[in-house]
C-alpha cells in the first residue's frame, strides 16, 4: 500500500481517468458498430428489395406475387424499419445520457 496520501489521490485520481476514458472508448465503439451494422442491414434490405421488384418485373406468368402485395410487403418493411430506427435512436441518446453521467 502506498502511505502518502498525496501520491495515492494522484494515483487513484489517474486510474479513474482511465476507467472513465475506456468507458467512454467503449461506448464509441459501440456506437461505430451499431451504425456499420444499420449500414449493412439497410444494403442488404435495399439489395433484396430490388431483386425482389426485379423478379416480378421480368416474370413472364402470374405465378409470382401480384404487384399490389408486393407494395404491400415493402409498406410493412418500411413500417418495421421505423420502428427499428426509433429504437435505435433511442438506445444513441441512452448512450449519450450515459456518457454524461459517468
Amino acid at each position: 500500500s502506498i502511505e502518502n496520501i498525496e501520491i495515492r489521490q494522484q494515483l487513484q485520481q489517474q486510474y479513474r481517468k482511465i476507467i472513465q476514458q475506456a468507458k467512454t472508448d467503449f461506448y464509441m465503439l459501440s456506437l461505430q458498430t451499431a451504425e456499420e451494422q444499420r449500414t449493412r442491414t439497410r444494403l442488404n434490405y435495399d439489395n433484396e428489395v430490388n431483386k425482389m421488384y426485379s423478379i416480378h418485373h421480368n416474370a413472364f406468368d402470374f405465378t409470382i406475387l401480384p404487384l399490389k402485395m408486393i407494395d404491400l410487403i415493402q409498406e410493412r418493411c418500411r413500417m418495421i424499419g421505423e420502428r427499428i430506427q426509433s429504437v435505435y435512436n433511442y438506445k444513441i441518446e441512452c448512450f449519450h445520457l450515459k456518457l454524461q453521467k459517468d
